[in-house]
Formats: structure tokens, C-alpha cells, sequence
């Protein structure tokens, strides 16, 4: 039996000012108390880059979910304006007693739904397992863990985000709102359900976890000279040898690994100023 303290909750939307279904998720939620309906939880509801959210561009000076790393918010050069909020989430996140954080994502690629964790605990993992059968379409996407998370999900040991996609940058997109609130709910429920002992543990959970990025391939100048090939999908797999780009001279560029791969994140429009087309998974079914 896995066992919670989880009494308070962060909803966190508009890291990202121009991804609108976390921010209509958390305007939603807040006007119309969906909390209630969960009444053992403390919800407190964010919109973490308000700038960003009224110019409905996805950050101002930079990136707010890469200023989270202790170091950089001690650092007391970084004065951007990311930075300075990264502070001020931080604290307010720190006084609120916050538990668990769920922070609200969409991305251009066709990811469905996916949960994004770090954090290897065994709650997080038998949550993503509880909610995987309750819904074919969610995977499980992980990353290494990391003591200094540069993700506002990093702020407490318990966060995750919820992924969508595809949506496009800045639209509204009622789908999307509605899986995620349908997902945002399964969340709480469960946490929920653990606090009176009513969540049964579960043996393993499937997961993709990211083993590296893959850029563009480029010219002298930096300029992309291909495309991604047209059958690489989201968690599909990839096989050695498999063509990964069609340069515009016609020749190819294939991934060069040795065994089989999934890819997330193809083509997100956010990635191409980070250098990235892709990131490469191996599924795995780990232990919990």
C-alpha cells in the first residue's frame, strides 16, 4: 500500500505564456471551485508568467521552466524577468506548504497525453500506472532524475506535468482543455483515494525514458538543411539504420543508434531555438 501526506496542491498554469489550455484549465478551476469536489486536497492555483500570458508569447526574457536550478535563483546577477518570478513562485510555492505540483503543458507535437516525471517515487509511478490503465492513450514519459530541476515541478519532491498535444501555440483549443481537466481530476481523485488507504499498489509501471535530443541537421551557418521524415511518429519506434531526415539534396540522414528508440517531441516549434527535433526514449517496465 502506498501511503500519502499529500495535503496540499499546486495547479500551475501559463509557465509557458502561449500554451492558453493550462491557463483556461487554472482560470476554470479557480472560478468554478472544482476543488470541492475533492475536499481532503488544499488546491492553490497559479499563473506563473503573467507577462507572457497577456502578450500570449511563450516567455519574455527566457524560458521560466529552465530558471528553477537553487543556484540560479540565489544568484543574484540574474535579474531577468523570468528570473525574478522564478523567485517569486518559488517563495510563494515554499509558504504555501505545497506538496505536489502539477504543472500544465501543451506541445505542437502529437504526443496525446503524456505525464512528464523526474522523480523516481514509488507514489508518483503508481499514480502514472493507475491513470495509464484508466486511459490507453497517456504514456509516461521520464527523465533522469536531477538534484537542481531547472522545471517548476522540481520545487517539490511530488510534482509532474501534464503534456497535450498537438495544439498550436497560443489558440484555445477545447479538446485539449477538456482532456486535460478530465486528467487534472484522475489526479486528485487518486491523491485523494490515498489519503484513506482506498488506492491498492501496483507491481510496475511502463515508462519512456529519455536517453538523449537530436537536432537538425544544420549548415555552416547554423541554417536547417532537412526535414524530419514523414513516418517518425511519437512514441513509435525507431530501428537503426531507420531514415530520421530528408535533406533538401536528396540525400538522408539516419539514426545511427544501436538499438530500437521512441522519439517524443517531434518538431516542437518551441525546440528548434533549443536544438532540438526530437528527443529519443527506451520504453522500459520498471519495478515500483
Amino acid at each position: 500500500m502506498i501511503n500519502s501526506a499529500v495535503r496540499s496542491l499546486a495547479i500551475v498554469g501559463g509557465v509557458h505564456g502561449n500554451e492558453r489550455t493550462g491557463v483556461e484549465v487554472v482560470r476554470r478551476w479557480q472560478q468554478k471551485d472544482f476543488a470541492r469536489y475533492f475536499p481532503a486536497l488544499k488546491c492553490h492555483y497559479f499563473l506563473a508568467n503573467p507577462r507572457a500570458i497577456a502578450a500570449n508569447r511563450r516567455y519574455i526574457h527566457q524560458d521560466l521552466n529552465r530558471c528553477f536550478r537553487p543556484q540560479d535563483r540565489k544568484n543574484p546577477y540574474l535579474m531577468g524577468y523570468e528570473q525574478l518570478r522564478a523567485r517569486q513562485l518559488a517563495h510563494q510555492i515554499s509558504l504555501a506548504g505545497i506538496d505536489f505540483i502539477v504543472d500544465l503543458h501543451t506541445t505542437t507535437a502529437a504526443m496525446g497525453t503524456t505525464l512528464i516525471l523526474n522523480c523516481p517515487h514509488p507514489l508518483l509511478l503508481n499514480l502514472a500506472a493507475h491513470l495509464s490503465a484508466q486511459d490507453e492513450e497517456i504514456r509516461v514519459l521520464q527523465y533522469a532524475p536531477q538534484k537542481d530541476l531547472p522545471y517548476i515541478r522540481g520545487l517539490c519532491e511530488l510534482g509532474l506535468t501534464i503534456e497535450f498535444g498537438p495544439v498550436p501555440q497560443g489558440v484555445y483549443d477545447q479538446a485539449a482543455i477538456a482532456k486535460t481537466q478530465r486528467t487534472l481530476s484522475r489526479i486528485l481523485a487518486y491523491i485523494q483515494a490515498l489519503t484513506s488507504g482506498n488506492v491498492s499498489s501496483v507491481d510496475n509501471c511502463t515508462v519512456y525514458q529519455q536517453i538523449e535530443t537530436i537536432d537538425y541537421p544544420r549548415d555552416a551557418q547554423g541554417q536547417i538543411v532537412a526535414e524530419i521524415a514523414p513516418h517518425i511518429r511519437d512514441y513509435q519506434a525507431i530501428k537503426p539504420g531507420t531514415p530520421l531526415f530528408y535533406h533538401r539534396r536528396g540525400n538522408v540522414t539516419p539514426y545511427q543508434g544501436a538499438s530500437t528508440v521512441y522519439p517524443v517531441f517531434i518538431g516542437e516549434a518551441a525546440y528548434v531555438e533549443k536544438g532540438i527535433a526530437m528527443a529519443l526514449t527506451q520504453r522500459k517496465t520498471i519495478a515500483i
